[in-house]
């Protein structure tokens, strides 16, 4: 694949991560709201999944 399709397909990706993260935070802030979790508590899959968006922003400055 060329470098120019490959930063294509990884903004794609990068775009649908960051919509998919922002859901989860607004899921979380619901739940917060309706004192169904704890305020402000980070779950590790949060921690993973803010992990997994800086990772693919690295790949995508290391193809540009």
């Amino acid at each position: 694949m060329k470098p120019d399709e490959a930063s294509k397909v990884l903004s794609v990706f990068e775009g649908r991560f960051s919509r998919l993260k922002e859901e989860r935070d607004n899921l979380r802030k619901a739940k917060e709201a309706l004192e169904l979790s704890q305020p402000e508590h980070l779950s590790a899959s949060d921690d993973r999944m803010q992990v997994g968006l800086e990772e693919l922003q690295d790949l995508k400055v290391s193809v540009e």
